[in-house]
């Protein structure tokens, strides 16, 4: 699709907006009441949606709610609470109907009837996790949360090292990770500015400290106490979600009054302990709700100077206006973290080497949603938020000359410089300070209409996100360099100057399901704008990506047309995702090498060394792209009697994946040679070296030399198939001990090669 083709498709959709009305009919207020089925008394902040209408309304202090102005009809209701378990039912809305009362049950690990389990969705290949199942699995991060997902192996939950994000795969993945969203209450998590590498022409992505630059956000830094609900998408994600590839993790915070909560967990390699609680606030101003976590562990408990630290805290502050009109709800987040790995040597071997690496920084968003009702509107989002991180490595190592001595480079201009020499032993620091910052604002605007039976809820939105580094970059003493022992060297570099990563994105979205006659179809399709540092709103200096999705669903069988299938259904999904390239990958490090052209040293005055400088300014690629994951679908969802199940066959094909791959450099320097000793060469800048002999002045004997070395630039070589078959079966419930039997799993394979020559 061109691009004046999608914004024929804006307008269409505008106009759509514009001149759909709602049917003329009587209308009706749903009102009624909502009580806590263990005490009796009123719930307050309790949420109903009818997501036919894009309609919802909240509980005032009383329990009270009010969603004007329906059409008589049926629709089907969620209700959901902090503390409380959701429901969902159906409602008649029809002419003088009476206030409902309505129940909820408080979610305790203690019902009679306790989820823990991923529950299935039914549109998109996409798994949510509740609080009582978070609960129960007494998760050290997010990352063990996944252990829930079909087709995932249980493994002992470990803060040792960085944790990533693992979809449909066994082993952890760079691209696929990177490509793995995040995002918390509406808010990706970034990790486009992380810049903690040593040298991108070197190793690429290497470093000597733990390091999830080039990859996905680390995992360990999200603590699971404090939050309500976690989505995990697979599948084809709705066209709302950017800048990914391999899919999306949705995450809720706990909005609303919970009582205190007070966790310690103590096993032999970790020490948590979390302190939470929601307060309502008096007439009806809110509620106000915080959450404290610190972590402590230890891989081997006998080695102390070997571990990992976690601290954060939440504050969150939820509330809704104008609940009997036009709601309004205003959420304010405000979170801190800070993580810290730590390794030393063993104190009784060899002293003094560190690798320490820390993590902290602070996020703040605004998000809410107004329902204004109009024929041309019925809900407007938004969402702003904004993130500063302090990333910090600090690296003490011991560097031994396997020549005993050799000349030392620190020139940042090419051509022959006379050189110093390197101790034959020495310690090096190196620090690589790092400040990313994440601007993020979304805008977007729903209507919810039907055109006789088919039902639809179009989404048209608008978003910015801004991607940036202050940190001071890599910084070390130039006389005792954290490399030794090859031509490709190291100098210092600021990240100040690296240009900020902007991305414009448009996307619009609908949700839609009709009756075809006692059977139904129901779908999602969507589509999505992303332009990289955007000069208009379709024009660039960097990239641009069209990404369509669609999710199908056709119900044939159903218990109104059959008396043996309550459900029975196929689904089918494509869908295109991309992931922009990072600052790592657009703006890598500049290439040092250094030759050595003359090399003299007896431990006097005398010794001279001269050193030929060759360096590449530009190790980026300008013809680096977006990285592309098309996904194929096809599913079978079923419910007969008290066994339900769900098969997904899918393939996907990630293309021009991020990696670094090496370039070969021949490198012409001379070599110069002085036959003899005590003829005290000397060197003359821009001519060579010389000696003396005599008294007189010779110049060296010189040939041409040439060195081969290499150095890596960013490329799109990397391509990753995934296929496979994920299933979920519920056997049913046994009576006697109230439990069902689920069984779930997957057949995955995994191909992956290299698009590039390698040298």
């Amino acid at each position: 699709m061109h691009y004046r083709q999608f914004q024929y498709l804006l307008l269409f959709l505008f106009f759509l907006f514009l001149t759909q009305t709602s049917e003329s009919q009587e209308k009706t207020d749903f009102k009624g009441k909502v009580l806590d089925k263990q005490t009796g008394t009123p719930v307050e902040m309790a949420t109903l949606l009818l997501n036919d209408l894009g309609k919802w309304g909240v509980t005032d202090e009383d329990g009270l709610f009010l969603i004007p102005q329906l059409n008589s009809g049926s629709y089907i209701v969620e209700l959901s609470c902090l503390g409380y378990t959701k429901i969902q039912f159906t409602v008649v809305v029809k002419p003088k109907m009476e206030p409902l009362i309505i129940e909820l049950e408080q979610a305790s690990l203690s019902l009679p009837e306790v989820v823990v389990t991923a529950q299935e969705k039914k549109l998109t290949t996409s798994s949510k996790i509740e609080q009582n199942a978070i609960r129960h699995l007494q998760p050290k991060s997010l990352v063990d949360v996944f252990q829930l997902l079909p087709g995932q192996i249980t493994k002992n939950p470990t803060l040792a090292t960085p944790a990533q994000i693992k979809l449909r795969e066994m082993k952890e993945n760079d691209n696929s990770a990177l490509g793995a969203a995040v995002i918390v209450d509406g808010v990706p998590i970034s990790n486009n500015a992380n810049l903690q590498v040593t040298s991108t022409t070197r190793s690429g992505t290497g470093n000597k400290a733990p390091t999830v630059a080039g990859a996905g956000i680390d995992l360990r830094s999200i603590t699971t106490d404090n939050i309500e609900s976690i989505e995990v998408i697979r599948g084809i994600p709705s066209a709302e979600y950017g800048d990914l590839t391999s899919g999306a993790v949705i995450v809720k915070t706990k909005a609303g009054e919970t009582p205190y909560e007070g966790k310690m967990a103590l096993d032999p390699e970790t020490k948590i302990f979390y302190l939470g609680k929601g307060f309502l606030l008096n007439n009806e101003k809110g509620s106000l709700n915080f959450g404290i976590d610190y972590t402590e562990s230890y891989q081997d408990k006998r080695r102390k100077y070997e571990g990992f630290k976690r601290l954060t805290g939440n504050l969150g502050y939820s509330n809704t206006f104008l609940k009997e009109t036009k709601p309004i709800s205003f959420n304010v987040r405000l979170s801190y973290f800070e993580t810290i790995d730590d390794a030393k040597t063993d104190p009784e071997l060899k002293s003094d080497e560190v690798i320490n690496s820390s993590f902290k920084g602070f996020r703040a968003g605004l998000n809410g949603m107004w329902q204004l009702d109009l024929p041309w509107l019925t809900n407007l989002s938004y969402n702003f938020s904004g993130s500063y991180t302090h990333n910090k490595d600090y690296i003490k190592d011991l560097k031994t000359v396997t020549a005993g001595t050799m000349p030392l480079a620190t020139s940042y201009e090419e051509g022959e410089h006379e050189a110093n020499f390197i101790p034959s032993e020495y310690y090096s620091e190196m620090t690589i300070d790092g400040k990313p910052f994440n601007i993020f604002a979304q805008i977007k605007g729903s209507m919810a209409f039907n055109i006789g039976n088919w039902h639809n809820n179009i989404k048209l939105g608008v978003e910015w996100r801004t991607d940036g580094n202050n940190g001071n970059g890599k910084q070390f003493n130039i006389n005792y360099p954290p490399v030794i022992n090859s031509i490709s060297t190291l100098r210092p570099r600021s990240y100040k100057d690296i240009p900020s990563l902007n991305t414009l994105a448009i996307f619009v979205d609908d949700r839609f399901s009709f009756p075809i006659g006692l059977t139904e179809f129901t779908g999602r399709m969507g589509l999505r704008f992303n332009n990289t540092q955007p000069q208009g709103l379709f024009t660039t200096n960097g990239n641009t990506t069209l990404e369509p999705r669609v999710n199908l669903r056709y119900q044939f069988l159903n218990n109104t047309n059959n008396s043996t299938f309550n459900d029975l259904a196929l689904r089918f999904g494509y869908g295109i995702a991309a992931k922009m390239p990072t600052l790592l990958h657009l703006y890598p490090d500049k290439a040092y090498f250094d030759s050595i052209s003359f090399n003299y040293y007896d431990g006097s005055d005398s010794s001279l060394a001269v050193v030929t400088t060759k360096i590449v300014e530009d190790t980026g690629n300008s013809n680096l792209k977006p990285s592309y994951n098309q996904k194929f679908e096809a599913g079978l969802d079923f419910s007969l009697g008290k066994v339900s199940g769900k098969v997904t066959a899918y393939h996907e094909k990630q293309t021009r994946g991020f990696g670094f791959s090496r370039v070969p450099l021949f490198l012409k320097h001379t070599e110069y040679q002085v036959n003899g000793a005590d003829k005290n060469p000397f060197f003359v800048e821009g001519e060579g070296v010389y000696y003396y002999e005599n008294n007189q002045i010779f110049p060296a004997t010189s040939v041409q030399d040439t060195a081969f070395s290499f150095y890596r630039i960013p490329v799109n070589d990397q391509v990753r198939i995934k296929k496979g078959i994920e299933y979920t079966l519920n056997l049913g419930k046994i009576e006697p001990v109230s439990t069902d039997v689920i069984v779930d799993g997957a057949w995955l394979c995994t191909e992956t090669y290299n698009t590039q020559k390698t040298y």
